[in-house]
C-alpha cells in the first residue's frame, strides 16, 4: 500500500506534545480572561467607591447652604454647617474618577458662592458675637456678653477658628475660579494643585483672604483685640 508523504508526516506528529501546547494556550487565554475580569471588577469597585463619596459630598454641601439659609441663626448652626464644610474639603481625595473630580470642583465653587451671598447679607461683623441686639452695643460689651462666665451657660459667639475654616474654603474657590477663567488652567490641574489640596488649617493667615470674607476677618481681628485687652486687664488686676 502506497501512503502519500503528507499523510506520513501527519502520522509522525507527536500528538501528546501538541495536546500540551494546546492546553498551555488555553491556560493563557483563561488567565487573560480572569485578568480582564478582575481588572473590570476593580475599576467598577473604584468607580462605585468614588461615586458614593461624591454623593456624600453633594449632600454635605447641600446641608451647609440649607443650615446657613435658615432664619434665627445661632453659633450652633454655624458650627454645624462649617463641620459639614470641612468634610467636603477633606473628602476630595476619595474621588478617583475624572468626571467625579470635575463635578466636585463645580459643587465646591457653587457652595462657596452661596456662602459669599449669605455673608453679604450680614450687615455688621458684630453679628458673629451671637448677641441679638448687636447693633446697639460696642465690641467690648458684645465680647463680655458672648463669653460664658460659668460652664452652665454656653458660649453664644461663633468660634473664630471655625469661621477661619470658612474663609479658607471660600479663598480656595476664588483662587480656583481665577486660575480657570483668567489663566485658562485646566480643571485637572486646578483639582490637583497644591493650594487646592492643602488641608484647611486655622494657622492660615487672614491677610490672604479677599473682600468676600472681609466681615469675618474684621470679626476675627476684633475678637482677638478684645481677648487680648481682657487678658491685659487680668494681669494688671
Amino acid at each position: 500500500m502506497i501512503i502519500h508523504p503528507q499523510f506520513e508526516t501527519f502520522g509522525s506528529w507527536n500528538w501528546e506534545a501538541i495536546g500540551v501546547v494546546i492546553a498551555a494556550i488555553l491556560g493563557i487565554f483563561t488567565l487573560l480572561g480572569l485578568g480582564i475580569t478582575w481588572r473590570k471588577n476593580s475599576l467598577d469597585k473604584r468607580y462605585t467607591h468614588s461615586l458614593f463619596y461624591l454623593e456624600q459630598i453633594k449632600s454635605y454641601s447641600s446641608n451647609v447652604t440649607s443650615i446657613l439659609s435658615e432664619e434665627n441663626q445661632d453659633n450652633v448652626k454655624w458650627h454645624q454647617a462649617i463641620d459639614f464644610l470641612k468634610s467636603v474639603d477633606d473628602l476630595k481625595g476619595t474621588l478617583t474618577e475624572k468626571p467625579h473630580q470635575q463635578i466636585y470642583l463645580t459643587e465646591y465653587s457653587n457652595t462657596a458662592y452661596t456662602l459669599c451671598n449669605i455673608i453679604k447679607k450680614i450687615d455688621d461683623f458684630r453679628f458673629f458675637y451671637g448677641i441679638p441686639d448687636y447693633k446697639n452695643k460696642e465690641s467690648e460689651r458684645l465680647y463680655q456678653e458672648s463669653t460664658p462666665k460659668t460652664f452652665d451657660k454656653p458660649c453664644s459667639r461663633i468660634s473664630e477658628k471655625m469661621l477661619l475654616f470658612l474663609c479658607i474654603f471660600i479663598d480656595k474657590a476664588e483662587r480656583a475660579r481665577y486660575d480657570s477663567l483668567e489663566k485658562r488652567t485646566s480643571w485637572e490641574r486646578v483639582f490637583h494643585s497644591d493650594y487646592f489640596n492643602k488641608p484647611m488649617s486655622e494657622d492660615t493667615p487672614t491677610t490672604t483672604f479677599g473682600p468676600s470674607t472681609a466681615k469675618i476677618v474684621d470679626y476675627i481681628i476684633d475678637y482677638k483685640k478684645q481677648a487680648d485687652a481682657r487678658m491685659i486687664k487680668r494681669e494688671q488686676g
